[in-house]
């Protein structure tokens, strides 16, 4: 007994020395560096109040909160009922069109949500289709007025609906049709059977697109901006460059950070601990009913609408503004524009999955609680808004810049500049911290399906972990982590409010100058790279619903 006794102390230490190797020292210091601008801008509310913060208060910040909240809840509304309605038809009906409304309803994903702001402007506009349909009917008094915030809520739906319908529609595939013929055998009809049995058990699914919504348009600046709608966002952007105020902007960026981690908590709350897991040994998938006259045509209109008005409208505007702008559109500062936009992307997609990649291998060679919970930590920066995590960046730069400049100077007598803030670090960093979550998750989804016994026979054979990774893991996740740096590379694309608080002086991308082009009422030239962007917006709707099929699949 002492000897077995003994033989389980000294192997305790070791272990835990182990779990202290290098690469869990260097993957813990890589997930605090990315944590750092959030925590800066935590830590910001328990300094000094701002001397600006009572005008502030007593003037902006109530219209800020009241038009933050409409926002969500409208928004909300909106798209629950439009993303779980067409993914109930799409799930357990068949009706025409609907394997190309399956991939179709996800079109309107593509469109950055500033981009359809001014495509949907023109389309209202005076001189827009709208207005010139209703002259040519005779009527001439009404004109539709979207530039306000019933129009925001109205475009913004449009756009983001597309993340309740992804994942409200991966949780009813999964769904047993057992549950729902027992609906049925008891004399519930088809929308009694949907509220009643279908749509509480998807109600961890569809609660969860609706937060990564919320984080949408906590996040969102540029339709905001274009509609004239004060929110947080703009609020920052409003304090940081319209006032100088870098404290103020700081405390509101604070209070939106607190907002959303209420949001996340108040989720987490009401999910609690309860399951909602209908698979089991005895699963069965539901047989899909075929729809017949008028209610297949109902079908097909409710999920065309969505589509024609998400995505082909917006579409047909910007494409009717290229053919306005013609040839002059594409011409050499454009392609300079779109090879600094690509280059960025794909700098900032690049060091991220390699980010990814080191912290889900630091997490596979010793899954520990300590080591769980910094990859789960890695993700918040996704789950705050971009300006938020520009301000948390640029001060934390700034500090940084201050300190190695004062040494240098002291030590050289001479000083070298800003080294850091202001540059095009500033803003790869920036994207790091923003879409680190982004790449973590699929890339921890490829190595989990790689099998152990090839990293121990590497290891057997006197191989490095190193060794291992670089020859074993990587290639044979590579689609995985070329999909995670597609993904990157399009949300960095199509990033506004933080490249816009941190691009370096003169520095434009496709974003930030088709966003100033449209606020110059210069929308037939901005119309290129609008294009230029959703089309690149479309590569992740093709991997997610490669990813939705795959499992349904497997299922």
């Amino acid at each position: 007994m002492s000897t077995i006794a003994s033989r389980k102390v000294s192997t305790r230490f070791p272990r835990w020395r182990y779990h202290l190797s290098p690469w869990s020292l260097a993957a813990a210091a890589l997930v605090l560096c990315v944590l750092i601008p959030v925590l800066v801008v935590a830590v910001s509310l328990l300094g000094e109040t701002p001397a600006s913060w009572e005008h502030i208060r007593s003037t902006v910040l109530s219209r800020y909160m009241m038009n933050t909240g409409m926002l969500v809840l409208g928004i909300g509304a909106v798209t629950a009922l439009v993303g779980v309605s067409t993914a109930w038809l799409i799930t357990f009906y068949h009706f025409p069109g609907d394997r190309i409304f399956s991939w179709a309803l996800v079109l309107p994903f593509a469109f950055p949500t500033y981009i359809a702001a001014f495509a949907y402007a023109g389309i209202f506009d005076y001189t827009g289709p709208i207005h010139n349909l209703l002259n040519a009917l005779g009527v001439k008094a009404l004109w539709l007025d979207i530039m306000n915030l019933p129009g925001a809520i109205l475009v913004v739906s449009l756009v983001l609906y597309p993340y309740v319908y992804l994942i409200t529609r991966a949780s009813l595939q999964r769904q047993s049709g057992k549950i729902l013929e027992a609906s049925r055998s008891l004399g519930r009809g088809p929308f009694k059977t949907a509220c009643k049995a279908g749509i509480p058990l998807a109600r961890p699914a569809i609660v969860g697109g609706l937060i990564l919504v919320t984080m949408e348009v906590l996040n969102e600046y540029g339709a905001m901006h274009y509609f004239g709608v004060d929110t947080f966002t703009t609020g920052i952007f409003k304090v940081w460059f319209g006032m100088n105020d870098t404290a103020g902007a700081m405390r509101l960026a604070a209070m939106l950070m607190c907002l959303v981690f209420g949001v996340l908590l108040l989720e987490r709350v009401q999910r609690g601990r309860r399951s909602f897991t209908t698979c089991g040994a005895n699963y069965r998938p539901a047989e899909r009913q075929r729809l017949r006259g008028i209610t297949a045509a109902a079908a097909v209109a409710a999920c065309l609408i969505p589509v024609v008005l998400g995505f082909m409208l917006p579409l047909g505007q910007l494409l009717a503004w290229l053919y306005r702008s013609g040839a002059t559109a594409f011409d050499g500062a454009f392609i300079a524009l779109t090879l600094r936009s690509f280059g960025l992307a794909t700098a900032a997609a690049l060091l991220t999955v390699i980010a990814a990649v080191f912290i889900v291998y630091a997490v596979r060679l010793h899954r520990t609680p300590m080591m769980t919970a910094l990859s789960k930590a890695s993700a918040l920066g996704y789950s705050m808004p971009g300006a938020v995590i520009a301000i948390g960046v640029m001060v934390t730069l700034v500090a940084l810049d201050r300190s190695v400049v004062q040494n240098i100077g002291a030590t050289f007598s001479k000083s070298p500049g800003l080294l850091l803030s202001g540059t095009v670090v500033a803003l790869l960093f920036a994207y790091i911290v923003r879409f680190l979550a982004v790449a973590v998750n699929p890339v921890e989804s490829g190595f989990d399906r790689l099998c152990g016994c090839m990293d121990e026979a590497s290891l057997s054979m006197g191989k490095s972990r190193l060794h291992t990774l670089l020859r074993i893991n990587i290639p044979l996740a590579r689609g995985t982590l070329l999909a995670a740096a597609a993904l990157v590379f399009v949300d960095v694309l199509k990033e506004l409010p933080l490249t816009l608080i941190l691009r370096p002086f003169n520095f434009e991308t496709l974003a930030t100058k088709t966003f100033e082009l449209a606020g110059e009422e210069m929308v037939a030239q901005s119309a290129c790279g609008a294009l230029l962007i959703v089309a690149a917006g479309i590569i992740p709707i093709i991997v997610l619903d490669r990813l939705i099929t795959g499992r349904q699949k497997q299922i």
